[in-house]
This record gives structure tokens, sequence and C-alpha cells, in this order.
């Protein structure tokens, strides 16, 4: 099964120009206007410690609020910046029209880093595509600090998370914006992860495990039922409730196991088109209705088996 479909993303378009122009100073203080001459300058590091100081004095200059997160942004200071974006936004509809233009631009170097990478991906160059994806990874974090409300950032952060291995830091966004998109891309995201969380617990035996996992998928709210990961997450649960009836005696637990991979199987086998996952399904159907009794189901699975293997 493919775990990874290469993605690549269109840059969005930059709607307004970046306010990286001559600025009119007016009444500022030394401060601001040393801090603001420095920011023409890109000496981003004097222009936040000046700024910072004139605003201590004026704290609702908007533009020095957009230079100085601007020059935070630009230091890796991404979480100060923030903070100085909500202040932008709270003072002047002009610089907060610069703000969005500045996530734009943050954005789309991001969106290029990533497609970089997927294409390396797709080239079997790890090297170069972990790089682009890491250098991608960094301009989705400065974009999201710049406009903390924009969903599609965080699902780049997302994916660049997964390609990058990380499915931990994946998974935790994944899952907090899936209520807020409602999409099956992300839903197919968090079940690509669980999905690969799922497959190492069962080949370490931890089957109880892996049923949690894969009943999880099963529960995704926003996945499609045809998708392969909701098919393969059915298969999962059968197989997982196979293991642990091939390890019990108890005649209560057989019944109960068997009737699981029933539930489970027989929903999988009506509506799959996967020949491998139908031939399998009906290969461990033919062990559960044995325990439950079902000789008509029983040889009707066996039938069907054989026939797929013909």
């Amino acid at each position: 099964m493919k775990l990874l479909n290469i993605k690549f993303i269109n840059s969005i378009l930059i709607l307004s120009f970046l306010s990286f122009g001559i600025y009119i100073y007016g009444c500022a203080s030394a401060e601001t206007t040393t801090g603001k001459l420095a920011y023409q300058q890109k000496d981003y590091a004097k222009a936040e410690v000046e700024l910072k100081k004139g605003l201590q004095k004026n704290a609702n200059d908007g533009e020095a609020w957009y230079m100085l997160g601007v020059s935070q942004i630009e230091l890796g200071k991404y979480a100060d910046a923030r903070a100085s974006f909500e202040k932008v936004r709270s003072l002047s509809p002009q610089y907060s029209q610069d703000a969005f233009s500045y996530w734009a631009l943050k954005y789309n170097e991001g969106i290029s880093s990533f497609n970089a990478g997927t294409k390396a991906l797709g080239s079997k160059d790890s090297v170069t595509a972990f790089r682009n994806l890491r250098q991608g990874l960094d301009k989705f974090n400065a974009a999201v600090n710049i406009l903390p409300d924009s969903v599609s950032t965080y699902q780049l952060i997302a994916d660049s998370y997964l390609y990058l291995g990380k499915n931990d830091s994946a998974l935790m966004i994944y899952e907090s914006i899936i209520e807020k998109t409602k999409s099956p891309s992300d839903a197919l995201g968090i079940a690509r992860v669980l999905y690969q969380t799922g497959v190492l617990a069962m080949n370490d035996k931890k089957y109880d495990d892996a049923l949690s996992i894969f009943n999880k998928i099963k529960g995704l709210n926003y996945l499609e039922k045809n998708s392969e990961y909701y098919e393969v997450a059915l298969f999962n649960i059968g197989l997982a409730n196979y293991k642990k009836l091939e390890n019990t005696t108890d005649n209560a637990m057989m019944t109960i196991l068997s009737q699981n991979m029933v539930d489970n199987l027989e929903p999988l086998t009506a509506q799959t088109q996967n020949k491998d996952l139908l031939k399998d399904s009906y290969q461990l159907l033919v062990v559960a209705y044995d325990v439950l009794g079902n000789e008509a189901k029983r040889d009707d699975a066996k039938n069907k088996y054989n026939a797929l293997n013909q």
C-alpha cells in the first residue's frame, strides 16, 4: 500500500504589495525613528531593539508594530512576532493588509520549498527532500505566527511533519484542525498516521493496542468509507481479533472475537474492490464462521476465497 501520496501545492496570489517602501515617520520618538531606519536597512536586530523602546512611549503606532513583527520573524523570534502582529491587527487596517501580504510571502516561500521537497522524494533523493521540507516547515511556522487563523498553513505544517517522519507532531496538528476544516483530506492525514502506528503495534504483537488504533481510524469523522485506510482498518481489526483468537481456548472469548471479526470483515467484503483484501478477508471469515457454527456462511466464504484464487 502506498502510504504517502506525493503532494504538490499551488502558491496563493499576493493581493497587495508588501510595505517595504519608503515610510513617513511623522512625529515619532527618536527610538522609533532609529528603529524604522534600521528596518529599512534590514538591520532587523537593531530595528527590534529600537522599535521596542519607541513602542513603550507610543503603543498605538501600527506601522512600528508591523515593522517589529517583520523584524522578529526575520530573526526567528516567531512567538514574539505573533504578539506584534496581533497588535497590528487591532490598531491598523492598512498594516493589517500588509501583514496579510507578508504572510502570503512566507506561505509561498514555504510552498516552494515543500514542492521541491516532495519532488525530491519522488526522485528518491532523501537528503535534498528533507532539507527542502525542513526549510518549508520553517516558512510555514513563520507564516502561522503572522496569521494564526490560517488553517491551510496548519495543514501544510502537518503534511511537512508527516513527510519528515514526525508522525506524533503531524497527528497533533491534524486532530486540532479537523473539526474546523471538516476535510476528508485532513481525516486521511490522521488515518495515515494512525495506520503506520497500528502496523507497528501489529508487528510487535500488541494486538489490543492495534485494535484501539484501527478502531480510531474506523470511527474518524469525515474519513470517506471507500478510502483505502478505512478499508484496511476494517481488515486489521479482523486480523487482530484473529491473532487473539489463536491464543485463547476460552469458548466465550472465542465467540466474542469471532463475532468481532464478522462485524468488520462482512462490511469490508461487501464494499471493497481490492482483490487481495477480499481474499484475505474471506480466509479469516472461514475461521470466524466455523467458530460461530455457521456452516452455510463458512462454506460460502470458502467458495468465494477459492474463486478469487483461480
